[in-house]
C-alpha cells in the first residue's frame, strides 16, 4: 500500500485511503493505517525489501552503467548522496512557533541507479535542521557502504556539505570508503606537489592534479575545465592516483543524477510532503519512495530488454540537448582559432582563455544517458495498477504513447 501511495499522487493520507478503497475494493481504517505507519516491524520489512532489490537492480544495469568500461573503477561501487527536504506533516510539532521541513538523506548508485535511503534528519532537542556531515557521522560504516562485501571498495560522491577531510581519511583507512566532493570557494588549500597527468582521452579538460593539505591532511585536488561548459571546477578526493583525474571529475559531474531523482520524486511522483509525524513513519515514507523508484526502474528495463519498449521522443530530446551543447562548444573553438580574432584572444590569456580540447567519451556517455523515468511512463503505471487488461494490450498502449507522444 505504501508503494501504491507513492504512485497515487494523493495529497493526504485520508484521500489516498478513499481512492485506494475505490480502486482496489479494500477498505482500510485510517486509525489502523496510522498505527501501521508507526510500526518498527513494518519498517524493518520495507528496509529488507530495499536490500533484497540490490541484486536485481544491479544485475539489470548492463548497458546503463556508464562507468562499466572505465578500468580504474573496476573494483569500486559508486554512490552519489545528498539531502533533500520534505514539507512538514500536518501534525508535526512546532519549533519556536514554526513548523520546519523534514530533512531526508538518500544515496543513488551511479552504476545501477538504485535509490537507497540513509536516514531522516535529526530534529530532536529543538534542532531545526541537521548538517549533512553530522548525519553521515552518526551512521555506521556498513550503512554508508550500502551492503558492499568485505574487500570491495566504495566511492561516495557528495556535494560541498559533505566535506570533512579528517573523517574521510578515517573512513578510507578503516572501511575502504572513498569520498569525492567539490572544493569550497573559501578553502585554504596548501599545495605541496603535483601528480603527472597522463595523456589519455579521459583526462581532456584536466588542468591540474595536485596534492594539497587541509587541516594537516593530504588529499588530491583536481582542477578541471569542463569541455562542454568551459566552467572550472576544483574537486577534492582521497581516491588513489590510479584513478585518473578526468575520472574524478566525471564522478562528480555524474552526481547530478541524485538531484534528478529528487526532482522525479517531488514533481513527477508528487511526494514533497511528509506523510506523518513519527521518525519511523517518515523513514517508512522514504523507504517506500526508494521501493517505488527501484521497481519502476526494473520494470522499464525489463520492458526495454524483453519487449523492445523504448521512448524515441525522449531519446531524441535528450540527444538534441547534447548536440546543442556540443555545437556551442564547437562554435566557440572556431572563434578561438580564427586568425582575425588572434589579437583579441591573446589578451585573454592565460587565465580566461578557453581550452580547445575534444570532449571525452565518458563525459558524453554521462550526458547522453536517461537518468529518470518520464512522466508519461509514470502515468501509464499509475493508471493501470488496478486495470484488468492483458499485458500485451498494456504494452501496446505504452508503445503507442511513446511513438505519438499522445495519451
Amino acid at each position: 500500500m505504501t508503494i501504491v501511495r507513492v504512485l497515487s499522487n494523493q495529497g493526504s493520507g485520508r484521500a489516498f485511503l478513499e481512492t485506494f478503497s475505490d480502486q482496489f475494493g479494500i477498505t482500510v481504517d485510517p486509525q489502523a493505517w496510522s498505527e501501521a505507519m508507526r510500526s518498527p516491524r513494518r519498517l524493518a520489512l520495507h528496509q529488507e525489501l530495499c536490500r533484497l532489490l540490490r541484486g536485481p537492480v544491479s544485475a539489470g544495469a548492463g548497458a546503463w552503467d556508464v562507468f562499466a568500461d572505465e578500468p580504474s573503477l573496476a573494483g569500486f561501487d559508486i554512490w552519489a548522496g545528498d539531502g533533500t527536504y520534505f514539507e512538514h506533516a500536518c501534525h508535526d510539532p512546532a519549533i519556536d512557533g514554526t513548523k520546519y521541513a523534514t530533512p531526508q538523506f538518500f544515496v543513488l548508485n551511479l552504476r545501477s541507479h538504485q535509490l537507497a535511503h540513509l536516514t531522516v534528519g535529526d530534529q530532536s532537542q529543538g534542532r531545526k535542521k541537521e548538517h549533512d556531515m553530522r548525519a553521515l557521522k552518526r551512521l555506521t560504516p556498513q550503512v554508508l557502504r550500502q551492503g558492499a562485501p568485505a574487500g570491495r571498495k566504495v566511492i561516495m560522491v557528495w556535494d560541498r556539505a559533505g566535506i570533512d577531510i579528517a573523517q574521510w581519511v578515517k573512513w578510507k583507512q578503516a572501511h575502504g570508503l572513498y569520498f569525492v566532493s567539490r572544493a569550497k570557494d573559501n578553502m585554504n588549500l596548501t599545495k605541496q606537489g603535483n601528480y603527472s597527468i597522463a595523456d589519455i582521452p579521459v583526462n581532456e579538460g584536466v588542468e591540474d592534479d595536485a596534492v594539497v593539505y587541509i587541516s594537516s591532511q593530504a588529499v588530491r585536488c583536481v582542477t578541471y575545465r569542463c569541455p562542454l561548459t568551459n566552467k572550472v571546477f576544483r574537486f577534492l578526493t582521497v581516491l588513489p592516483q590510479s584513478v585518473p583525474p578526468g575520472v574524478v571529475a566525471a564522478l562528480y559531474l555524474a552526481r547530478w543524477d541524485v538531484e534528478k531523482c529528487f526532482d522525479e520524486c517531488k514533481n513527477k511522483l508528487e511526494e514533497g510532503k511528509s506523510w506523518a509525524t513519527s521518525p519511523i513513519a517518515k523513514t517508512m515514507q522514504a523507504e517506500s519512495i526508494c521501493l517505488a523508484h527501484n521497481l519502476l526502474l526494473l520494470l522499464e528495463r525489463k520492458m526495454a530488454v524483453e519487449d523492445g519498449i523504448h521512448n524515441p521522443l525522449e531519446d531524441k530530446r535528450r540527444h538534441k540537448r547534447l548536440d546543442q551543447a556540443i555545437t556551442a562548444v564547437t562554435k566557440t573553438r572556431r572563434k578561438q582559432n580564427d586568425g582575425q580574432r588572434e589579437q583579441r584572444t591573446a589578451k585573454l590569456e592565460p587565465k580566461h582563455r578557453q581550452r580547445c580540447a575534444p570532449i571525452p567519451e565518458l563525459l558524453l556517455r554521462i550526458k547522453a544517458r536517461a537518468t529518470v523515468r518520464t512522466i508519461r511512463f509514470i502515468r501509464w503505471v499509475r493508471t493501470n495498477l488496478s486495470v484488468n487488461k492483458p499485458w500485451e494490450a498494456l504494452l501496446e498502449q505504452l508503445r503507442r504513447r511513446y511513438v505519438t507522444g499522445r495519451t
